[in-house]
């Protein structure tokens, strides 16, 4: 029942996302949106074009800077780690969330964590109230809230968006905070990136983030809804393949994290240990499977992570 569920849940999705590519970009890219998301054809062509739309006609008639701040010591040790649960962290949240940020809040290293929930929001950050309300009601994905917050967060404050769906098994490398931006570098297309979203730092006034918060808030107040889940990526991608002062900046981030699924993939082994590469300590997981706590009567690594054994 939970993959039917998970299935049509994604058909919902994706029929949504084609009314609002149609309304945005015209039948063709919609059409193609839907085939590439449901059946796989021509995925290529899809983002290709996608990109190329979301530039002409969301992005680049938005002003932006390209002056890059230079990195302040004094920030680098201070910086903020970011979280948000929406709901708020507490007995309600699913236990691997739970667990994922005792374990952020365990290896900051020093740094103070933020979590950000609807609560708090305000305090932290401006948020035009019209993209939240979109949010709240199921107009838009909660994600791209997030997304937006993320980018706002950053650009305002600077420091280390961590997702709740991170698992840290290590304190947090202060290298994290002495690059203009640091994510895990992942060299992948469809969109073209070389970044992690659910684990990215940026210095303080990066404008890469000003202008990617701007074009998602652009493109939700137009109330077109929105037309790929993961546009936020797809922005961020339009910045760096057309702006060498993005590109460089980003591709300047050195090798880290590589093996950064490891852990979510032995998360009903029942072995002592975790087989976790030495330079890997932040760890992808997810809330939407349904791990087991014992196999064969014996305890698994997913029970023992939520038990704070790692």
């Amino acid at each position: 029942m939970g993959k039917l569920h998970n299935i049509r849940t994604k058909l919902k999705r994706y029929r949504k996302e084609c009314v609002s590519a149609w309304r945005l970009f015209g039948p063709k890219l919609a059409m193609e949106g839907y085939l590439a998301h449901t059946v796989g054809i021509g995925v290529d062509r899809y983002y290709t074009d996608l990109s190329q739309a979301t530039w002409s006609t969301l992005m680049e008639d938005l002003p932006y800077s390209m002056s890059i701040p230079a990195v302040d010591e004094q920030q680098c040790a201070n910086a903020p780690i970011w979280v948000m649960w929406w709901q708020g962290v507490d007995n309600q949240a699913p236990d691997i969330i739970q667990a994922c940020v005792r374990s952020i809040r365990k290896h900051a290293n020093g740094h103070p964590v933020h979590v950000i929930s609807k609560q708090n929001l305000h305090e932290y950050a401006s948020i035009d109230e019209s993209v939240v309300q979109a949010a709240e009601c199921g107009e838009i994905p909660m994600a791209v809230l997030s997304d937006i917050i993320r980018c706002t967060l950053l650009y305002q404050h600077g420091g280390a968006w961590i997702d709740a769906t991170v698992y840290l098994t290590d304190d947090i490398n202060p290298e994290v905070f002495t690059h203009p931006i640091y994510s895990i570098p992942v060299h992948q297309k469809n969109p073209t990136r070389n970044w992690t979203s659910y684990f990215i730092a940026s210095t303080q006034g990066n404008p890469l983030f000003d202008y990617a918060g701007r074009s998602l808030t652009h493109l939700v107040t137009r109330g077109k809804g929105i037309p790929e889940y993961f546009m936020l990526d797809v922005m961020l991608s339009v910045a760096y393949t057309r702006h060498a002062e993005f590109t460089a900046m980003i591709d300047a981030i050195p090798a880290n994290n590589e093996g950064r699924f490891a852990l979510s993939e032995q998360m009903d082994s029942t072995e002592a240990q975790p087989r976790i590469p030495s330079s890997t300590y932040i760890n992808k997981l997810t809330y939407q499977i349904d791990y087991p706590t014992t196999v064969n009567g014996k305890e698994t690594i997913y029970q023992r992570l939520l038990d704070g054994e790692f």
